[in-house]
């Protein structure tokens, strides 16, 4: 296989084979279990009983190099000397690949800022809590460079806000800025992204319908703007125009777009 990967049984069991220097081995699989591999151990068969699936997660060395910049060696290391088929009862791992396949399967609508904060809290939690890398002590970020991360956002809130786009804005590396904001400001930076295009939104519907409003704060789609809207709120945007502004909301053929999407997908590959 080109990169490591990390397979996660999301539900039912499944029995593994694979072969390890040329000798084959397998192993029953039961209930949220993550498995790493590591590059050079080939996956024979993966042989499921009914009601199971999985997702398979591969961690391009680019993406990672991205993501850390001058953290990227000691990490790619990591992960490349890590004990392959480590079979681990990891919550938190299951949770992060659980919430990128559901984004994957509504067609990404909180944008870039969101996968790649999960993507890189998957990959620093791999390299220190299953690899060797250990724990980083994490600093404050300096008010001027908030202000300027903050100021960013509010400019751009129309965009896919990418969170090496805003590091870069800064001279961060993606996970440093994760880190580091979180730990500043108290929130992930796309939660706080989200927060300012809710703040947005509030602003807009005063003039705009639904569908304007989605378009000039970012959001993938009116029906995502009304369920992240909702969640934030309380009330639609139709609802919170109407009660705020005494204004009409969306036309009968426009509130069709804010009926709630499905669910999730099978493999993904994190960050592409």
């Amino acid at each position: 296989m080109p990169e490591p990967m990390l397979w996660v049984l999301n539900r039912g069991r499944t029995r593994l084979h694979w072969f390890d220097t040329g000798r084959r081995r397998d192993h029953l699989l039961e209930g949220e279990l993550a498995v790493f591999w590591r590059k050079g151990h080939v996956l024979a068969d993966i042989r499921n009983e009914r009601s199971t699936s999985g997702f398979a997660v591969f961690f391009p060395q680019d993406r990672i190099e991205c993501w850390l910049r001058d953290e990227a060696p000691n990490t790619v290391r990591v992960m490349a000397e890590m004990a392959p088929h480590q079979f681990r009862i990891d919550p938190f791992a299951v949770t992060c690949v659980r919430t990128i396949a559901a984004e994957i399967d509504l067609g990404c609508p909180s944008g870039a800022s969101f996968a790649e904060s999960i993507s890189i809290a998957l990959v620093t939690y791999l390299s220190s809590k299953w690899g060797a890398l250990g724990a980083e002590k994490v600093s404050t970020i300096q008010p001027l460079t908030i202000r300027r991360v903050r100021d960013f956002i509010d400019a751009n809130l129309s965009q896919d806000l990418s969170v090496v786009e805003l590091a870069a804005e800064v001279g961060l590396s993606a996970k440093q800025l994760c880190r580091k904001f979180k730990f500043t400001v108290g929130v992930p930076v796309h939660q706080y992204v989200l927060s300012r295009r809710i703040e947005r939104a509030k602003e807009l519907l005063a003039h705009m319908d639904v569908t304007e409003v989605a378009m000039a704060t970012g959001f993938a789609s009116p029906s995502h703007l009304s369920t992240s809207f909702k969640k934030v709120t309380g009330a639609t945007p139709t609802s919170f125009k109407g009660r705020r502004f005494g204004l009409p909301g969306l036309s009968r053929s426009s509130s069709a777009d804010e009926r709630p999407e499905g669910e999730m997908v099978g493999a993904l590959e994190i960050g592409r």
